[in-house]
This record gives C-alpha cells, structure tokens and sequence, in this order.
C-alpha cells in the first residue's frame, strides 16, 4: 500500500509543528513582576515598590511604566532599559500619590516576548486610613439597617395572612 504524498507531507508539518512547540514551551520566559499586587497610599504620601525580573533576557529590551490616571499616582521611573540581563534584576520604583482614588500601575515590555502580564499593582489613594474606616463602618450600618428594613413589613404580612399590599412606613 503507497501512502499519498498530501498525507507523508501533513503528516511531517504536524510532527514539525509539534516538535517546534515542544521546544518552545520548554525554555524559560523571562517575566516581571512587582512584590505586591495591591497597595494603599495616603494622599501626598510616597512608598517604594520593588519591580522583579525572573531570568536572563536575551538582548536589549525596554519596560515602559504607565498608569491609567496621570493625575492620580506618578513614578520616580518610566522607562527602564534592560541590556543583555544574566540573572535576577530588582528596580526599586517609588510611587507618589497626588489625590484619590483608584488607579494602576502597569509594565509593558518592549519587545513583547517578555512576560509582563504579572507586572502591575492596583493602587487606591486615600485621603486618610481613619476616613477609609468609618467608610466601612457606615456603608456596613447602612448594609444591615436596609437589611432589617424588611422583617417588620414581613411578620405583618403573616400577621394578617395576607401579602397584598406593600406598607411604605417600613421602607
């Protein structure tokens, strides 16, 4: 039985591509990434964050540093420049926080066969840590009183056996 030339070459492409990724997914992939995921910072205050990278990369590659809200948060870096790399390499990047409100700090490499995606830090500037707590503790007594709002309307409604009708007095 001859086997057909279309099915000997298919069949050597699939051998090939499957060979090519087998090669690929086996080397190891350089990638960033920052000591923290999340991060509070007062208005006006600073903090120090340290960006990572993982192995050696191969040639010259550039990070470039960028948030979603200039005017929220800036950096003391936004652009590092990585030269034949061997080995682990720590930036240390300082974060200054100008007003508030929630913001991202992310990296890109250039060019994109490095891993960046692990490369970013949420970011929520506050104006104090005490305003942040009674935030919290009002939006939960406002969570549990909505919550209870409901009980009374209820055991009238089984009271009078009935569920006609919504009283507004309990809202």
């Amino acid at each position: 039985m001859a086997v057909r030339p279309e099915k000997f070459v298919m069949t050597n492409l699939v051998r090939a591509a499957f060979v090519l990724i087998a090669c690929s997914v086996s080397q190891t992939c350089a990638s960033f990434s920052f000591n923290t995921k999340d991060l509070v910072l007062l208005v006006n205050d600073s903090t120090t964050l340290t960006l990572t990278l993982t192995d050696n990369v191969p040639g010259n590659t550039t990070l470039i540093l960028s948030t979603n809200h200039k005017d929220l948060l800036t950096t003391n870096i936004t652009k590092i420049e990585v030269t034949n790399s061997t080995g682990p390499n720590i930036w240390p990047i300082e974060l200054f926080g100008h007003d508030a409100g929630h913001d991202i700090l992310k990296v890109d490499a250039f060019p994109p066969s490095i891993k960046s995606s692990d490369a970013f830090v949420r970011v929520t500037l506050q104006h104090s840590n005490e305003l942040a707590l009674v935030s919290v503790v009002v939006g939960w007594i406002y969570f549990v009183a909505w919550s209870i709002s409901f009980y009374p309307q209820m055991y009238e409604n089984w009271r009078r056996k009935s569920v006609v009708g919504l009283n507004f007095d309990f809202i």
